[in-house]
């Protein structure tokens, strides 16, 4: 009975990818049963981007986790200093001590084979210092990586397997088709794009959780009752990677815009709720106790609710799978939107819309290397539904 069930199993979703893919080779798309690839970037101050790689660890079958990119922040540890004065060294110390937590994450939750590489740090920042909680805050690190990262030592002798460096020398070795999940800033999906071009070439897919457009249910976000419009904080922490990223590769891209991502139905009122729905495994424990000292710190003082932003490209990716790696307008977690994105400023004239992104909505996709896509309307209990099934 189980081997029947398997065959039924499988000719079913081979029908389902076979159903779709004219559209999918119009794009020049290729997506199969298994093969499937993923790097994941991410920017792990908050505990947002240690949900995202969990669940990207915790998918089988459908895909495999490659590696982990941790992307510094731009960081000044001096609270009061202003929001555009960052200190190169607190950057690299902060990028440091993030890349060991996550690879401490990682070897806790059981994941210890996933590669964690340390990438660079983003050159500027959207929000004041004071609104970001201190690296040195948790109490996850040993004395002894406090210290390694305060002696920015080389990322060779630390607990990573290197820094996007000694990835370019893997991606060499092996060109098959790649897709890429972004919690943070494009800082290192470009830096690594510059550094092996070839690399460009093997991008299948984009999915970031980037951009605010207004069309949902979150309100303008303040700092210090300063409005900041439509400024992004992903997108303003690097516009030029986000400028050539959507402007110039030749692979589609689904944007996971703040629209989507900070919807009451999928908020957390405090960590002690999100602990209560996630079920109880060691990795669930200690993102829900990263989680209580990040609430304190840095979601409480501000009112909010606990939004796990960057799980959100996590579920637009494995609906892309889900439909033979095409887009798909009203998918089980997402609708979502072609879009052309005809403008992301990034010249130092433009700094004031710095995190901004232009775009124009279209009836039907470009069908060309440079599609564009985004979420417009999350599935809130399809999306907390896969939540709990990957982060455990």
């Amino acid at each position: 009975m189980r081997e029947l069930f398997c065959f039924f199993s499988y000719a079913y979703f081979t029908l389902f990818f076979l159903e779709r893919s004219d559209s999918s080779a119009e794009l020049g798309w290729r997506c199969t049963l298994y093969d499937n690839r993923c790097l994941v970037f991410v920017d792990n101050t908050d505990p947002d981007n240690l949900a995202a790689v969990l669940a990207l660890a915790n998918v089988k079958f459908r895909t495999e986790l490659m590696g982990v990119v941790v992307t510094g922040r731009a960081a000044n540890f001096n609270r009061d200093d202003p929001t555009d004065t960052v200190k190169i060294v607190d950057s690299a110390i902060a990028l440091r001590i993030n890349t060991s937590r996550m690879r401490n994450f990682l070897e806790k939750s059981g994941y210890s084979h996933v590669p964690v590489y340390m990438g660079t740090s983003s050159p500027h920042t959207l929000i004041p210092h004071d609104a970001h909680i201190d690296e040195r805050d948790f109490d996850d690190l040993t004395p002894g990586q406090i210290k390694n990262a305060e002696n920015l030592i080389p990322p060779s002798r630390m607990n990573s397997r290197g820094t996007i460096g000694d990835l370019t020398q893997i991606l060499t070795k092996d060109r098959a088709n790649i897709d890429v999940v972004v919690g943070g800033p494009m800082t290192d999906l470009f830096m690594l794009i510059l550094m092996f071009p070839e690399f460009a070439q093997q991008i299948r897919s984009v999915h970031a959780q980037m951009g605010f457009f207004g069309f949902g249910e979150t309100g303008l976000m303040e700092f210090d009752g300063k409005p900041r419009g439509k400024r992004q904080f992903n997108a303003a922490c690097d516009p030029y990677a986000a400028h050539h990223v959507l402007m110039n590769l030749d692979a589609p891209v689904f944007l996971y815009p703040s629209d989507v991502t900070r919807v009451n139905g999928i908020g957390f009122s405090n960590p002690d709720e999100l602990a209560r729905f996630l079920e109880d495994t060691p990795a669930t424990r200690e993102l829900t106790r990263i989680y209580r000292i990040a609430y304190e710190k840095m979601v409480k003082p501000r009112g909010e609710k606990i939004f796990v932003h960057d799980f959100a490209p996590v579920l637009g990716y494995l609906q892309w799978l889900s439909h033979g790696c095409s887009y798909h307008k009203n998918g089980i977690f997402y609708r979502v939107k072609p879009i052309k994105v005809t403008q992301v400023p990034f010249r130092d004239e433009e700094r004031d819309r710095w995190g901004e992104i232009d775009i124009e909505f279209m009836d039907e996709p470009s069908y060309d290397p440079k599609s564009r896509f985004v979420a417009v309307k999350v599935n809130e209990q399809a999306y907390l539904g896969e939540m709990r099934n990957l982060l455990k």
